[in-house]
């Protein structure tokens, strides 16, 4: 009888450490758990302000070229002009390069 009383009490024991073991683990995940939330948090508001930085200044300067358009019609339609004569040379070239009508 002694010998079963003494393993209880052993048992008991093992499990009172365990059930300790398990409450200080589940404290540190939860721990863990409100850092990460926490951090994610503040990296989400980071990059929600760079984002709306971002687009005001595209959106900035999407308006002063608009306004330099308006300005400056002859240099607008000049410049889109040669940009698209350079593109259309451009394709010819690698057009040209890329067919073989070597005989």
């Amino acid at each position: 009888m002694a010998d079963t009383d003494k393993a209880k009490e052993q048992v008991e024991e093992l499990r009172k450490k365990a059930e300790a073991e398990g409450e200080r683990l589940r404290e540190k995940a939860r721990s863990a758990a409100e850092r990460a939330s926490h951090e994610g948090s503040e990296l989400w508001e980071e990059a929600t302000e760079r984002a709306h930085a971002l687009a005001d200044r595209a959106r900035h300067q999407a308006h002063e070229l608009g306004g330099a358009l308006r300005d400056n019609p002859a240099t607008a339609a000049t410049a889109l002009t040669t940009f698209g004569l350079v593109c259309f040379g451009l394709g010819l070239a690698i057009g040209a390069a890329m067919t073989d009508n070597r005989r």
